[in-house]
């Protein structure tokens, strides 16, 4: 938001000059992002009168003028063609900055003659030239007081404010709404908006009625006979310091009023309306929005005609063809406004209008924001709309427009035409006595508290509940006690907040499922050395449809925030290789992503599940001479799986493998599940080769994902201390046994029987060989693994070691029905 000094001057009677009142900006919460002060830049050009102008003696185009001075008379080389004798303009001495051309100027000679300074142009001192200004050296009034600063003589000497203003600030979009609250900190007294006393001469030649809520109060009025030109130049000065272009005075005249109050309006060509104005809702079945190009190519002789309902050109040159979602405003031949956003050219005021309509109406912030993205349209009114304008000051605005109008462009006022009436959005809230202290730190009088609200429009109100305050219609953002804290606070000062350390308390303790997620992502980094990701949780409907179980809903968003993330994630991977594919096209082709994050199998909030991914593609290691670089593969992945199971304390010995492809994603015949009982706890393998090709890797991916929300927590334990360390003096006794059992039956099951079954005397089961080829049957494979025997008190007997290798033989046999090979237990 940008305005000039002068225009907020208007509405604040202040002694404060332009740096103080840019703090006290910045102190009551509209932060300043700038001021610009001409003064500090171009305050020591001043004017001069041009006494001689002779030919310079080395060059045709150049003069050598001789120039006076408040103290003295200069010889300046100059090149204008209209430098002329009793012409007064601006001179640049040596050492000052020249904006427009950038750079410092310095003494020197021309063609052999020496020059003291610069004679400028407004181009070079960065200042807008008028239409009438000539081209050259800038020509000042013939009373222009020699010595006289040229920002003064052309009035650019106006400061320029930029601040920062908040989505719930939306008052601070109009100057006057700015000076209320620097009147309310101190600085200065508020002059409030003069509402002119208008008695309208007959009846309107355009009546209006809303017919959706959206609209619920609709003013307007007919101005006869104006004649529509510039506006005035200080209407004009202030619209170009906010940033506004210029364009006519009926348009700047709306402008204007939209700048100053935060009330944004339209005018119409009477004479181009159809009958009434109507405010409802498209009727096309789907937005659509062309440009004048594609406009202009549709309408190209053997151009492929296109279906629109009501297509409509906006004031910046846009086609649009509005849906439901659409407010619109329209006559009897069709639309001539999308509302709130941005009028019609077809409608619109030219030099040639005599009669106009003005509109100013209330649109709700919420049918306005989702009708402006609808379309893509940005303006000021929409800005304004959808955070929200003051619906009692509807009419108001109106008053002050149309006197106006008739003030600048001549004209008869009708009588005003109204549909429905202000709604009602104050809101009394209650303000306990001690909220502020409670809150801030600050010991402010209660007494002070209300005087603050009470500048700052708040109508103080008893209630039951005790003393309250009722919001003014302007500020949307108000709700609760501590809104009206905030009130105070930025007023008192921000800064007066005394300093104070923050009170020792214990360590935050962590949710369990917080502890998970940390042990989870130390385990992912640590341990399998991989890279975190943060990826959207929104991605394309096609990624998700790829990943997302056959059981599962597909979440798709009504409102998305583009066309690439329209579907909620079923799954951790699609983000994860998708960052894999950026990275690829970076040249990094070996990488190791985890993420851990929500996934969503549905729309409540029990579908909701936190997953842990790892994602690897290319090979182990660097190329070096001492470690030979291999591809990731299916049991690299299940080592993630197993490390990070383990750093969640899940039972990973007592877990079964399935080979069967959990997912559509996966390789079927290079993936697996981790089971408990029939509860999946994770899924791991290499990813699908069309998964593969659809992210254009070219590499093999495995992956694993882990299933946290199915893993129950382990019980806290009672005491923080470690248990005493205590070493078993007896080592462990080895044996191996070699089993021959069928092809399609898990290795893995053999392990698992023998820790079911002698869980109290074995430390530790390891496969080392597999076997299958000559000396066995086609459907059989040799399987050798090794059994660590704990001895825990005594060391074992023969006898008992020979008992023990029975029952892993037994088990193996039983769960399995692998068979012993011929002398395969071995010491």
């Amino acid at each position: 938001m940008k305005f000039s000094f002068s225009h907020l001057k208007e509405f604040l009677d202040t002694s404060a000059n332009v740096h103080e009142i840019a703090e006290a900006l910045t102190n009551c919460g509209l932060e300043t992002e700038s001021v610009y002060d001409p003064a500090e830049t171009l305050g020591m050009y001043k004017t001069v009168l041009i006494e001689s102008a002779e030919k310079h003696p080395a060059a045709d185009r150049l003069q050598v003028c001789k120039v006076k001075t408040e103290t003295e008379a200069l010889q300046i080389v100059c090149g204008a063609a209209n430098a002329r004798v009793g012409l007064k303009t601006c001179l640049a001495l040596p050492g000052f900055y020249v904006p427009g051309l950038g750079v410092t100027l310095k003494k020197g000679e021309i063609r052999g003659v020496e020059s003291q300074g610069m004679l400028c142009s407004l181009d070079e001192l960065g200042l807008p030239k008028n239409g009438n200004d000539p081209d050259g050296i800038a020509e000042l009034p013939a009373d222009t007081p020699i010595g006289a600063r040229v920002i003064d003589v052309l009035g650019f000497n106006d400061p320029v404010i930029e601040i920062s203003v908040t989505p719930d600030k939306a008052y601070a979009l109009g100057v006057s709404g700015i000076a209320r609250d620097l009147a309310a900190a101190g600085y200065g007294i508020f002059k409030p908006p003069v509402i002119p006393a208008i008695v309208g001469a007959g009846a309107s030649s355009v009546r209006v009625r809303s017919e959706t809520e959206a609209c619920p109060y609709f003013v307007g009025v007919t101005v006869r006979g104006v004649k529509n030109g510039a506006a005035p130049e200080y209407i004009r000065k202030r619209l170009n310091a906010a940033g506004m272009k210029s364009i006519s005075a009926l348009v700047d005249i709306t402008n204007y009023i939209s700048l100053t109050y935060n009330r944004p309006l339209h005018v119409f060509d009477a004479d181009k309306i159809a009958g009434d104005l109507v405010v409802r809702h498209g009727k096309a079945p789907k937005t659509r929005v062309i440009t004048a190009e594609a406009y202009a190519a549709l309408q190209s002789p053997g151009a492929r005609a296109e279906e629109f309902s009501e297509l409509f050109e906006t004031l910046d040159g846009s086609f649009v063809d509005p849906g439901a979602e659409i407010i619109v405003i329209a006559d009897d031949r069709g639309v001539v406004s999308q509302a709130g956003v941005s009028g019609g050219r077809a409608s619109g005021c030219t030099e040639s209008t005599i009669n106009v309509f003005l509109e100013s109406a209330y649109f709700t912030p919420e049918a306005i924001a989702h009708s402006g993205r609808g379309t893509g349209l940005l303006s000021e009114a929409r800005r304004r709309f959808e955070r929200g304008v003051d619906p009692e000051f509807t009419l108001a605005g109106a008053k002050i427009a149309a006197q106006m109008i008739v003030d600048f462009c001549g004209g008869e006022i009708s009588e005003f035409v109204v549909s429905g009436s202000a709604p009602n959005i104050r809101k009394a809230v209650t303000l306990p006595e001690k909220l502020t202290l409670e809150i801030t730190g600050c010991d402010i009088p209660f007494a002070e508290q209300k005087n603050i609200l009470q500048k700052l429009g708040f109508e103080p109100k008893e209630t039951p509940e005790g003393s309250a305050c009722l919001s003014p219609a302007f500020r949307h953002d108000i709700s609760r006690p501590e809104d009206l804290v905030e009130e105070i606070i930025r007023i008192y000062g921000v800064n007066k907040i005394p300093s104070s350390p923050f009170p020792s308390k214990p360590p935050v303790k962590l949710s369990p499922e917080r502890l998970r997620i940390r042990a989870l992502r130390e385990s992912a980094a640590t341990e399998a050395g991989a890279d975190e990701c943060v990826t959207y949780r929104f991605i394309r409907a096609e990624e998700a449809r790829r990943f997302r179980d056959p059981q599962a809903e597909e979440i798709t968003l009504a409102n998305p925030i583009s066309s690439e993330a329209d579907t909620l994630r079923p799954s951790l991977l699609p983000g994860l290789l998708a960052a894999m594919k950026r990275n690829k096209s970076r040249n990094f082709n070996d990488l190791s992503l985890f993420e851990v994050g929500r996934v969503f199998h549905g729309r409540d909030e029990n579908s909701q599940h936190l997953h842990a991914a790892i994602a690897r593609c290319g090979v182990t290691c660097e190329r070096h001479w001492a470690e030979k670089p291999r591809p990731f593969d299916a049991y690299d992945a299940k080592a993630d799986a197993l490390a990070l199971l383990s750093a969640i304390k899940a039972p990973v010995s007592g877990l079964t493998l399935s080979t069967e492809a959990p997912a559509s994603y996966y390789h079927p015949g290079r993936s697996a599940t981790l089971k408990l009982g029939k509860t999946e706890y994770a899924r791991f393998g290499e990813i699908h080769p069309e998964i593969v090709k659809f992210y254009d890797l070219q590499r093999p991916v495995i992956a694993c994902e882990i299933l946290t929300d199915r893993i129950p927590f382990t019980k806290a334990k009672k005491s923080t201390t470690r248990p005493e360390f205590s070493a078993n003096p007896l080592p462990d006794i080895k044996r191996d046994f070699s089993f021959i059992l069928k092809k399609e039956t898990p290795a893995e099951e053999i392990c698992i029987a023998i820790r079911k079954n002698l869980k109290q005397n074995v430390r530790n089961i390891s496969i080392f060989d597999v076997f299958s080829g000559k000396g066995l049957a086609e459907d059989q494979k040799s399987v050798a693994i090794s059994v660590w025997f704990i001895q825990d008190k005594s060391t074992y007997t023969d006898a008992e070691i020979e008992s023990l290798s029975a029952q892993v033989i037994e088990s193996a046999a039983k769960q399995t029905g692998a068979l012993l090979r011929d002398g395969s237990a071995q010491s």
